[in-house]
Formats: structure tokens, C-alpha cells, sequence
């Protein structure tokens, strides 16, 4: 009786022991930061006497999105949910910052153009210093399928940008025509 249990009862273990670790899957964990990436903008001084890109931040700048692009990408893929906050009913903004010389902007993955107005002076909106500039970005989107876990990667391609008004951004360069991590700066707006 012992030599039986000796005899069969190691290779039945190792068979359960293989069968178990066949049986087993893997965790689908996505383990890439940022999936699609945004829009890296630094700002520059303009200042004709210093010829160096040296940055300068913007007095109460806020990005406000223009269009229907924010309702259709809401409720088609839900980017910009973490970048929203509402001012009364008529008014959202994308991003407020009190004093900055960066700032990651979102860039739809359901369009290929989005406006933006990049507003300087806003922490009081009803004052006459505000100045608004506006900026259209077009972009061609590719999906790349990274994994399981974590889908597919949208980055952007042939990136322009052009400026309808002219107010406060002096002039605009263009670093990275293709979006895909958010690495480094894409683009300078000299100010």
C-alpha cells in the first residue's frame, strides 16, 4: 500500500500541478502611464533683446474649447472629462492656471481639428485687460494597438496650428508635427 501511494501519488500531484498552471491566465494589467498623449505647449518670452528661448509664464491663463467638438468627444470616448470645469452654464474650460509657463492640453481622438481660445488675464473675466487668442489645431489620428490590457494608443500626425486672432501670442513654433508620448514640448507660443 505504501509502495502505491509512492508510486502514483508524485506523478498525479505534478499532472494537478501542471493542469492548474495551464488553466491559469494572466492579469490583464495595463501598465503604460499615459496611453494617449497630450499636447505639451510651453510659453516664451518674445523679448526682441533676449534671443533665448527662456520661459515666461502667462498672467491667469485659461483654455477654453470652442465648438462642438468637447459635446461630441464627451459622449463618444469621455477624453476631456478630466479636464473640464464648468463656469456657469455657458462657459467650459478646459484648463485654468493662475500663473504658468506649461501646460498639457488634450487632443480629441474622434477629430481632427479642435479650437481652443487661450484666454490671459481671466481671473477676473470681467476685466478689460483680458485678451483672447485663438488657435486651431488640425492633426491626422493613427490607433496603434498596444495590448490587451490597455487597448489601442491613438497619436497624431502632420500637426499645424494656426491662429485666427492676434492679441497676446506673438508667434507660434511648431517643435513636433507627430504627437506620441508626452516626453518633451510640441510646441512654443511666444509672448
Amino acid at each position: 500500500m505504501k509502495r502505491f501511494f509512492q508510486s502514483y501519488l508524485i506523478p498525479i500531484s505534478i499532472f494537478f500541478a501542471l493542469l492548474l498552471s495551464v488553466n491559469c491566465q494572466r492579469d490583464d494589467i495595463c501598465d503604460v502611464p499615459e496611453i494617449t498623449p497630450r499636447l505639451i505647449i510651453e510659453f516664451i518670452d518674445d523679448d526682441i533683446n533676449n534671443r533665448d528661448t527662456l520661459p515666461k509664464s502667462v498672467n491667469s491663463l485659461a483654455v477654453k474649447l470652442v465648438g462642438d467638438a468637447l459635446t461630441n468627444s464627451t459622449k463618444e470616448d469621455g477624453f476631456f472629462t478630466d479636464f473640464i470645469e464648468t463656469l456657469g452654464e455657458a462657459e467650459t474650460i478646459i484648463r485654468i492656471a493662475p500663473n504658468t509657463t506649461s501646460i498639457s492640453l488634450p487632443l480629441s481622438t474622434l477629430d481632427d481639428e479642435l479650437t481652443f481660445e487661450f484666454i490671459e488675464n481671466f481671473s477676473d473675466p470681467e476685466n478689460e485687460l483680458t485678451d483672447t487668442e485663438i488657435l486651431t489645431f488640425k492633426y491626422n489620428r493613427k490607433e496603434n494597438f498596444i495590448n490587451r490590457a490597455c487597448g489601442f494608443q491613438t497619436t497624431f500626425e502632420e500637426l499645424t496650428v494656426e491662429k485666427t486672432t492676434n492679441t497676446w501670442i506673438s508667434r507660434i513654433e511648431l517643435l513636433k508635427t507627430t504627437i506620441t508620448d508626452e516626453e518633451d514640448r510640441h510646441l512654443l507660443l511666444y509672448h
